[in-house]
C-alpha cells in the first residue's frame, strides 16, 4: 500500500510540473495528456464521498497499476 500512495503522490507532483510546461491538448500520444487524465481519475476517486475505503483502494489500484514497478 505504501508503494501505491508513493506512486499517487509522484504522479500528482509530476503532473503539476508538466502542466506548467504547456503542451498540445488532446494529443493521445502526449505523455503530459496521459498523466493529466490519470491524475484527474485519481482525484475523482479520492473526492467521491459515496465510495468506501476498500472500493477507493481497488479503483485507485486499477488506475495506477500500469505505472507501478513491482519488485
Amino acid at each position: 500500500m505504501k508503494k501505491f500512495w508513493c506512486a499517487a503522490i509522484i504522479l500528482a507532483s509530476v503532473n503539476q510540473c508538466l502542466r506548467a510546461g504547456g503542451s498540445e491538448p488532446n494529443d493521445p500520444n502526449n505523455p503530459n495528456e496521459l498523466l493529466q487524465v490519470t491524475c484527474d481519475k485519481v482525484v475523482a476517486v479520492l473526492q467521491n464521498g459515496s465510495l468506501d475505503k476498500d472500493t477507493k483502494t481497488k479503483m485507485l489500484d486499477k488506475i495506477l497499476s500500469p505505472f507501478l514497478i513491482l519488485n
